[in-house]
């Protein structure tokens, strides 16, 4: 047994050392900039909509000399350890220890993961909640004690207060316990009470802090969201009274600008170029069209504007349900292609030379392309393709097999799990959001789990195969 955990122990510690090390060797050698975008200016001056956290992470670093460069090597740190948690976790309860190295290699040593350690954005944060979060799923399918419980819900917490698109997580962390309970035999009330409790634990105390470190009320920008998925499809006439100022709102959706993009989305082909073009007209509305106008009504009625435009959003999406829940299948499935701007640019450079000027285009530029387009982007997709249909036969077969007493079912268990988390995060993000790059580029760690998971599945029927050839001694004797 001792020489058994001998080299597991030693695993365990190289995985340590390599991911303290990536941390090291990025905190003294300045590889690189810190990455800003323009939602990093909305956390650095702390605007009320991006909640309390990550501003309040930036203000930790604001007496130093570079506090950016000081919040990007706290970011580095804060995933190397939570990586580190999550590669020990597995390699421990997978009982392959060079998967452990494998699995923390591929979260260290990744692009994306680097460019999110070192931009002014949520996702390195979110990151580091998901990787604990995932070592928790891990730890539960092989045993159910308060400490895995209590892990599941504080990481849980952690990535919503991160992201809001963290709530996705919820229905994870119920699933999870509910197959905790069944594979180990044990009830789960006990479980169910700590995990949620450390979740109201985190949102609590984001609470209070949002109480203490803002002035401003707050806000959220649903409001805007709504009103942007509102106005790329057809609600009919408004229901309010002529003279409501939210009369005025409905028909700056519904005619004018907003009918014309309507048209150009319709008009465009099938695929790539319709996926760019409502890209850019609901992202143009979530913050830029008629703002002047929509802040002189929201005076003129005296309410907060985002509060009035989520108002009249939700009741146009409302009045065309069907309209509205084929924008988060059509995110959903541009998820999946984030470079199909890339492979297909020169067709949308085409496309858009020959239909210009666009609806609510200007001199700026609605419809620009300033985002990573790496020249690989064909062969990303080919393996995102084959990646979704790995997923989804991973999550079927977890299902099937979910009864079934063999050795791999506790590592196909997390595997099932970690893939509906995936497909939970994605689907919530295309409802509430748009399609982009680091949306699916931040679900890298499950990535990760979901294929070491599976190298584990195939040596467990190997063994299983070769123990099923062996002939039985007692009827060779």
């Amino acid at each position: 047994m001792e020489r058994k955990a001998e080299p597991q122990l030693r695993q365990g510690l190289l995985i340590v050392v390599i991911a303290l090390g990536a941390a090291v060797v990025q905190s003294v050698f300045q590889l690189s900039d810190v990455f800003l975008s323009k939602d990093s200016i909305g956390y650095i001056n702390a605007e009320a909509y991006r909640g309390v956290v990550y501003p309040a992470f930036l203000d930790m670093f604001e007496s130093l000399a570079h506090p950016l460069r000081a919040a990007v090597i706290a970011q580095t740190w804060l995933f190397s350890i939570a990586a580190a948690v999550l590669a020990v976790t597995f390699a421990k309860f997978s009982g392959k220890p060079n998967l452990g190295l494998v699995l923390i290699l591929l979260l260290i040593v990744n692009p994306m993961t680097y460019y999110f350690n070192n931009s002014i954005l949520t996702e390195s944060l979110f990151q580091s909640s998901l990787c604990l979060f995932l070592a928790a799923i891990i730890r539960l399918c092989y045993k159910l004690d308060w400490k895995s419980c209590a892990l599941l819900g504080l990481s849980a917490g952690l990535m919503i207060i991160s992201r809001p698109v963290g709530y996705a997580a919820l229905p994870a962390l119920v699933v999870t316990l509910i197959a905790s309970g069944f594979l180990n035999h044990k009830k789960i009330w006990k479980a169910a009470v700590v995990s949620i409790a450390s979740v109201v634990l985190v949102l609590a105390a984001e609470k209070f802090a949002y109480a203490l470190y803002q002035d401003a009320e707050r806000e959220s920008v649903l409001g805007n969201v709504l009103f942007s998925k509102s106005g790329v499809i057809s609600a009919g006439e408004s229901p309010y009274p002529a003279k409501d100022p939210r009369t005025e709102i409905w028909n700056f959706l519904e005619y004018g600008e907003a009918q014309a993009a309507r048209e150009a989305i319709a008009k465009a082909p099938p695929g790539h170029i319709s996926f760019f073009i409502l890209h850019g007209y609901e992202a143009d509305m979530l913050f830029r069209y008629k703002k002047d106008e929509l802040a002189a009504l929201a005076e003129q009625a005296g309410r907060p504007q985002r509060q009035l435009m989520g108002e009249v959003g939700a009741e146009r999406l409302k009045r065309n349900i069907s309209g509205f829940l084929s924008l988060p299948l059509k995110h959903y499935i541009a998820h999946w292609q984030p470079f199909y701007y890339t492979i297909s640019q020169e067709e949308i450079d085409d496309y858009i030379a020959v239909n210009s000027p666009l609806p609510m285009d200007n001199a700026s530029g609605r419809f620009n392309r300033d985002v990573y387009t790496p020249p690989y982007a064909t062969a990303i997709h080919i393996v995102l393709a084959i990646g979704w249909v790995i997923s989804v036969t991973i999550l079927v077969l977890s299902v099937l097999c979910f009864g079934k007493n063999w050795n791999g079912r506790r590592m196909l268990t997390c595997a099932g799990l970690a893939v509906l988390l995936l497909h939970g995060l994605l689907l919530l993000s295309s409802i509430v959001s748009i399609a982009a790059v680091r949306y699916l580029a931040v679900l890298w760690p499950i990535v990760a789990v979901v294929m070491c998971a599976g190298v584990v599945l195939i040596l467990e029927l190997k063994v299983s195969g070769q123990q099923a050839a062996e002939p039985d001694p007692g009827l060779s004797s």
